[in-house]
Formats: structure tokens, sequence, C-alpha cells
């Protein structure tokens, strides 16, 4: 009797097993509760406040930006052009250099004489953190265009080059352009734009920056 009831014990202990197996196994599989309203509203909150951090880490100025601090200042210059073989065109003016937004830009405006006829210009340089380069933008009363440049600085921080692209006034074609600067020290850099035709590199200008006291 005790035998009979023990294996009806253990049938009934199997068959209570087996029953309740599929239950445990879809409770295992059942989808999880959503996210509270509360929960999923923060998560683009967050993102949000990710991106805000990303940016004004790339927007803060740093140690290249300081590159350009040398160059600060006001300036007499004095400029050599070649627009023709022969002696180069003599001209003076002034150069103003301050920093704008927080040290981010350094604005210049320049005024002087071109070949006997006023002249005054005006541009921007920076580093841009993302692109990784040094970017300039140019604008003067000898034309109508926007003149960009992008490039960067050797290993010792003080020759940049940039390169650009404008029209060859005599043929109207896009033309390559590279302007070397050169930081000789706190009173004096020198600028050098050099046009590529034919292949081969010439000097069109080349100004010299001297502090002015």
């Amino acid at each position: 009797m005790d035998r009979r009831i023990a294996r009806i014990s253990l049938s009934a202990a199997l068959a209570l097993t087996l029953v309740s197996a599929p239950f445990a196994a879809a409770s295992d599989k059942a989808p999880k509760a959503k996210e509270t309203p509360k929960a999923e509203a923060a998560k683009p909150e967050a993102q949000h406040q990710e991106m805000m951090a990303a940016m004004m880490k790339m927007a803060m100025p740093g140690p290249m930006h300081e590159l350009l601090k040398p160059m600060v200042g006001a300036w007499k210059t004095t400029s050599r052009s070649w627009m023709a073989p022969g002696e180069p065109i003599l001209s003076e003016g002034t150069c103003e250099n301050t920093w704008i937004m927080g040290n981010r830009y350094m604005q210049s405006t320049h005024k002087g004489d071109f070949d006997g006829k006023p002249f005054e210009g005006m541009g921007l340089m920076g580093y841009d953190n993302q692109q990784k380069e040094f970017v300039s933008v140019w604008c003067d009363n000898m034309g109508t265009g926007l003149m960009m440049s992008d490039g960067t600085a050797d290993a010792s921080g003080k020759v940049f080059t940039l390169m650009s692209k404008m029209p060859d006034p005599a043929t109207g074609k896009p033309m390559d352009l590279k302007m070397i600067t050169k930081v000789i020290d706190e009173n004096q850099h020198t600028m050098s734009m050099i046009s590529m035709k034919d292949g081969k590199e010439h000097l069109d200008m080349e100004i010299t920056y001297t502090r002015m006291k």
C-alpha cells in the first residue's frame, strides 16, 4: 500500500513539473515591462546634454589657436608685388590684428596703398577643431569675392601654409594659390603669396609686418 501511495505521489509530482515547465519558460520569454514615460522622456534630454557637451568641447580655443598669438597687435606693413616681370611694386600701410569671439578668431584690418591707389582689406583666421586645420577668409577693395584658405602649421608652430583657389585675372581660369606666413619673432612676421602657373610657382607678393611700438 505504501509503495502504491509513493508511486502516485511521484507521478503527481512529475506531472506537476511537466505542466508548470512551459509556463516557466513562457514567463522567461515574456516581454519586459515598458519603461515609464518619465524614463523615456529622460533619454532625449540625456542625448541633448551629450551633444551640447561635445559641441562645447569642439568650440573651445586651444593650443593651436595660441600659435596665432605672436601676430596679434598693430603692425606697419611693407609690400612687394610682382604683377609682371621686372621690379616689384612697393607699397606701405598698416595692419591691426585683434582677437574676437573669445580668442577663437584673429581679425585683420589692412589699410594702405597699392600702385598709388587706396587699399583696404579685411580677413579672419582661426583653427577649426573639427577639421583639424587652420582656416582663413579674405576680402579687399580690389575685388568682389571672398578668398577661402585652409592649411597647416609646421612642427615649430611658426610657419603656416594655407592653400586656396581663385580665378586667374588674365585668363579667368581657376588658379592655385599658396600663402606662407612665417613668424620670425614677437615683433616681425612675413606673408608670401605664391601662385601656380604652368606647373611652376610664382612669387606674386611678399608682405613684411613690423610691430608698431
